[in-house]
């Protein structure tokens, strides 16, 4: 079987290259101020401007990251996005602001917030817990004790629900929410961080063990690999047994279809384009945004998006 090839990942809405780095499994991030992951009103019509390290994902999948982040304004926040296109998203973060009902007094976070797309073009500003002084059924949260700026997120796709947990040791799982969101086939996963109430400030965070797992990895098992490879080897042997006593075709006619199978192969080939590392078909040059289909993301969504070329997934 032959290995996968890596999976290609993009930075968006830096700054500058510089703000987003990859190295030895650890993701860390400078977060600008008054970027936000989605903003909407009757006045000043949408924005999505959060730096985002992303990659495209197909069908069901699990994703887990360690959050650090050094917060010091109001609604900062970081964490795993899943999005489908601007304005339908799920985000699971560590987020920095006031408890509901609750003034002057700033505390952390983990939450889930699943806006799907009869949510896309409500008038919203930036989402938290008090925002509406009510219950919000897209939004999900848990206070952490005081001062702690260490969280693990995780975020799982079934069909067309997600669930969001949170853990404070990576063992042990808390569930933050289950909802309905998207039926996409094809979703951006990634890390993001924005700043959406800062004056001047921003902040750094860093990411660990960000790990996306698919859905063939989960599903399958070394048991039932095992199992299907033996009903293959019978089948070839009982397939040799079979034809023993057949006359071999000539040399020529083998070595004739062989030529057209690669050919075809190779047509197919092309006119489906190759995607099976994770990156769109038309990758986009350094500085420039992405078209249209990559990862789910919009050209007028990524002013600066660059692409990742470490090579492979993140441990």
């Amino acid at each position: 079987m032959a290995d996968k090839k890596p999976v290609k990942y993009f930075w968006t809405s830096l700054e500058s290259r510089k703000d987003g780095k990859e190295k030895d499994g650890v993701i860390k991030l400078k977060v600008p101020p008054q970027s936000h992951v989605w903003r909407h009103t009757e006045e000043d019509g949408s924005t999505n401007n959060s730096p985002y390290y992303f990659r495209k994902v197909t069908g069901d999948f699990e994703a887990v990251v360690k959050v650090h982040a050094k917060m010091q304004t109001w609604l900062d926040q970081c964490g795993l996005l899943l999005q489908e296109k601007r304005g339908i998203y799920t985000k699971v973060a560590l987020e920095y602001h006031e408890p509901p009902k609750e003034n002057g007094v700033l505390r952390h976070f983990a939450a889930c917030y699943v806006h799907p797309a009869e949510w896309q073009f409500e008038r919203s500003l930036n989402p938290y817990p008090g925002q509406f002084h009510r219950g919000d059924p897209k939004y999900s949260y848990e206070m952490l004790d005081k001062g702690k700026k260490e969280i693990w997120l995780k975020l799982s796709r079934l069909e067309g629900y997600v669930e969001a947990n949170y853990s404070l040791d990576g063992e042990e799982w808390k569930e933050l929410k289950a909802a309905k969101f998207s039926d996409a086939e094809t979703l951006s996963i990634g890390v993001f961080g924005a700043s959406p109430g800062g004056d001047q400030l921003g902040f750094k965070c860093s990411f660990e063990h960000f790990e996306v797992v698919e859905d063939e990895d989960l599903s399958g098992s070394e048991e039932e690999y095992s199992a299907s490879a033996s009903e293959g080897e019978e089948a070839e042997t009982a397939v040799e047994e079979e034809v023993e006593d057949e006359e071999p075709p000539a040399v020529e006619e083998e070595e004739e279809e062989q030529e057209e199978d690669e050919v075809a192969h190779e047509e197919d080939y092309e006119s489906e384009g190759d995607t099976s590392d994770g990156a769109a078909v038309n990758k986009p040059k350094l500085g420039e945004p992405p078209s249209l289909g990559i990862a789910g993301m919009d050209a007028s969504n990524s002013d600066l998006v660059f692409a990742d070329d470490s090579g492979g997934e993140s441990d």
